[in-house]
């Protein structure tokens, strides 16, 4: 009797230290910014955006309240040249036409950042349907999803399948392992 209890204890802890071990390898390889949204400090990460019909880009641009701003100019650029220009309207909005797929710079104010624009049809799932520019120091809230370690690791789809194969595997050893034994009586 005394085996089987440890028997349960070393299975729990298995279980556990693999959970554990799994979340922290997977949550290194989590992207370090939200995707959709670049900012000015933030310029090494390229986001995916899907041009519609025509070449045309949509984007909204934001000030450092979260607001959109009205009559600002914008600037894309490929390898430190122009290519096009545009003007936010009354509603932050901005729109580009005739644009070819690649990778470009957007600026509009304070806010900037790389966005690798598809043409339609060629986009890949994660691609954004339009660009959001906005100042690297603004904080988007209700941007980050799930907060907290414990909550992160309990997110991630690989901890939630460990958790449940153990939940399922270790009552099916310990089952497994009490029918091998003999009976206690005869």
């Amino acid at each position: 009797m005394k085996r089987i209890g440890s028997f349960k204890a070393v299975m729990a802890a298995a279980a556990f230290s693999g959970t554990l071990m799994c979340a922290s390898w997977l949550s290194a390889a989590e992207p370090a910014t939200t995707p959709g949204l670049v900012g000015k400090s933030d310029t090494t990460a390229v986001v995916d955006v899907a041009l519609r019909k025509g070449g045309v880009l949509i984007g909204l641009v934001l000030d450092e309240q979260g607001m959109p701003v009205k009559g600002t100019p914008v600037s894309l650029s490929q390898q430190g040249r122009e290519t096009a220009r545009a003007a936010t309207n009354d509603s932050g909005y901005f729109q580009v036409d005739n644009l070819r797929g690649g990778t470009y710079r957007i600026a509009a104010g304070p806010g900037h950042g790389l966005y690798r624009l598809w043409i339609p049809g060629t986009a890949p799932p994660i691609a954004e349907s339009g660009a959001l520019v906005y100042p690297a120091d603004v904080v988007m809230r209700g941007q980050e999803g799930v907060q907290g370690p414990i909550a992160r690791y309990m997110s991630n789809p690989w901890v939630v399948a460990g958790v449940v194969s153990a939940a399922v595997a270790i009552p099916v050893a310990i089952h497994n392992y009490r029918i091998d034994k003999d009976p206690a009586s005869p």
